[in-house]
This record gives C-alpha cells, structure tokens and sequence, in this order.
C-alpha cells in the first residue's frame, strides 16, 4: 500500500471518529489546528461584537 493511500485510510478514519492506524503526533497536530481554528473564530466573533457595538455607542 502506498503512502498516499495510507493518508487518505488514515485521515478518513479520523474524520469518522475512529483512529485506526498512526502515530500520536499526528493527532496532536489534528487537534492543534483544530483548537487554534476554533480560537481564531472566537476571537473573530469578538472582534465584531466589539466593533459594531462601538458603532452604537456601546462599549
């Protein structure tokens, strides 16, 4: 079996909840970039909320 279709068992198996196969660095890097888009959207979210509020005359 070849490497890209390793990945793709892999990530697909992670997608559906289920980690079958691979090492314990790649499902911190998943689950790092996956808390650091959530942050990111967050801080977006609030960002906004501060800024149209400041629009209003709301602080």
């Amino acid at each position: 079996m070849n490497t890209h279709i390793c990945n793709f068992v892999w990530t697909t198996s992670i997608s559906s909840g289920v980690i079958a196969r691979g090492n314990l660095a790649t499902v911190r890097l998943l689950f790092m970039f996956a808390i650091a888009a959530l942050e990111t959207l967050y801080l977006l979210y609030r960002a906004l909320k501060i800024g149209l509020h400041a629009v209003d005359g709301i602080y």
